[in-house]
């Protein structure tokens, strides 16, 4: 039998550590818990024993990737499932969703597949594997994770819009009833509004086209730009609506 040798034991460890503290341990909004229990301390402990009990600490080391796995399983269905929660019925935003759904699909494959190498790992392999976990969660993982929240943030948003559009509409319908000069305070607050209102909607489209082309960064920026606007909108309606109680017959 070949005597297995005890190497980089300290680089080792920190893989799994740094593995283990990027997983959710907490339920959360952000997804399920993901509990490691005792088994970082036991590594931690055989790492500072000072003795040679590697198969020990390799079966520790499986023991935490299979958890780990686990975890990112669990990470990447409860995405799938709030991408579910998702309805519309323009076809870009479907095929967009269903994008994003095939991509989880394959990751949960990916980690299905993974999960049968472990018990033949080693020592070495235990570290690389943590290593590779660990990069796959920030490459795949999180930005799964960011576009789904990314499109459900902006079918949120799509509704305010929406919302909007109605309840300014109403607004311009019943001042029409008056026939109010074109430079009536009335108009030109409604004029600036609509303006704003615009803006955002045009900012809030140009929000979407980011995310199809799945740059979330940018997508987010524009998200809270055209919110902002639409709050302005709002506020300038109020001033409307001041304005109306005085002067209007209402």
């Amino acid at each position: 039998m070949i005597a297995l040798k005890r190497t980089h034991s300290r680089s080792a460890v920190l893989a799994v550590l740094v593995l283990a503290a990027s997983l959710p341990f907490h339920a959360s909004a952000q997804g399920p818990l993901c509990d490691f229990g005792t088994k970082i301390t036991e590594l931690k402990a055989l790492q500072s024993s000072g003795t040679n009990e590697v198969v020990a600490e390799l079966n520790v080391r499986k023991d935490l990737l299979k958890i780990s796995i686990g975890c990112l399983k669990k990470e990447t269905k409860y995405s799938d499932s709030e991408l579910q929660k998702i309805e519309s019925d323009r076809e870009d935003i479907k095929a967009f969703a269903e994008w994003i759904h095939r991509q989880i699909q394959e990751n949960v494959s990916y980690y299905n597949y993974k999960e049968t190498q472990i018990d033949s790992l080693g020592l070495k392999g235990a570290k690389d594997f943590a290593k590779e976990l660990a990069n796959r969660k920030e490459q795949v993982n999180t930005v799964l994770d960011n576009l789904v929240v990314s499109l459900t943030d902006w079918m949120s948003n799509e509704n305010l819009f929406k919302t909007g559009e109605k309840r300014f509409a109403d607004i311009k319908k019943t001042l029409s009833a008056f026939n109010l000069p074109h430079d009536h305070e009335i108009l030109l607050l409604e004029k600036e509004a609509m303006g704003i209102f615009n803006e955002g909607k045009v900012k809030h489209q140009e929000t979407w086209k980011d995310l199809s082309n799945r740059e979330v960064e940018a997508s987010r920026a524009e998200a809270k730009e055209s919110l902002e606007l639409l709050a302005e909108a709002y506020e300038v309606f109020l001033k409307i609506s001041e304005v109306s109680k005085k002067t209007l017959p209402l």
